[in-house]
């Protein structure tokens, strides 16, 4: 058989293969908005910022959601995406990502945790001097991917926070703030 009688292929039979593959499953998904960071010096006072954030969460290769109610018997996958203020591109930081996590039975009290570089818990006392980092000494590109869970998570509302600390101990991270909807915020 000659290459040249099995192509070209007609438009139809194009456009019932595009439809057995949907084209936005072959493409990277896109992740929810999450807003511009709030950093701080060593000194914890505001500093202006042009970094801003994305993430979500996904059970499926569908979509990611920034919130979600998710079943704790399939594996999440959790993925962020950080674009960079281009004054800190170039600048080697570290990559942090910390958690809050609430029982179900106990919302109001939850527990914050912080993630290391071999995806081990730690508790943590919200002291940015105590992160310990996601990704260590990472060159900043102009955006960072970063993956942060593949697997089944706890019964329980997770909320994750990400971000970015410079040697100059400048953090620049999507916060916890008092008010809103933010972050990642996950109840399985």
């Amino acid at each position: 058989m000659k290459l040249k009688s099995v192509l070209p292929l007609n438009r139809l039979t194009w456009l019932a293969i595009g439809s057995l593959f949907p084209l936005n499953l072959l493409a990277q998904q896109a992740l929810p908005d999450l807003g511009a960071a709030q950093a701080t010096d060593v000194d914890n006072q505001p500093v202006a910022s042009a970094t801003t954030f994305a993430g979500g969460v996904s059970v499926n290769p569908l979509a990611f959601l920034k919130e979600d109610n998710i079943d704790v018997q399939k594996p999440a996958k959790i993925v962020a995406s950080i674009t960079v203020d281009p004054k800190d591109v170039g600048q080697i930081a570290d990559i942090v990502v910390y958690v809050s996590f609430a029982n179900l039975d106990n919302q109001g009290n939850p527990a914050l945790f912080m993630l290391d570089e071999n995806g081990e818990v730690f508790s943590w006392d919200f002291d940015p001097i105590n992160l310990v980092p996601f990704i260590p000494q990472v060159e900043l590109q102009s955006t960072q991917q970063v993956d942060i869970y593949n697997s089944q998570l706890p019964e329980g509302k997770l909320q994750i926070f990400f971000g970015y600390l410079l040697a100059d101990a400048l953090i620049v991270n999507l916060a916890m703030q008092k008010k809103g909807p933010f972050g990642l915020a996950i109840t399985v």
